[in-house]
């Protein structure tokens, strides 16, 4: 995973209007919610039909919605 702090720098030079910040912001969430999934669905019984992808997106989605 990133740095907590890496991404709270980046969020507030963002807020700040510092448009660079905010374009490094995208992928690294995007990232961070790929760890996340796989984490999730690795303990996921053999039945489960949701792929990491499909899930982060969904994530995602519902982020920048």
């Amino acid at each position: 995973m990133h740095q907590e702090g890496e991404i709270t720098t980046l969020l507030a030079a963002a807020s700040s209007g510092d448009e660079n910040a905010a374009a490094k912001l995208g992928p690294l969430i995007y990232q961070e919610l790929r760890v996340i999934a796989r984490q999730r669905l690795s303990g996921a019984g053999a039945g489960e039909t949701l792929s990491t992808t499909a899930l982060v997106h969904e994530a995602w989605l519902r982020l920048v919605g």
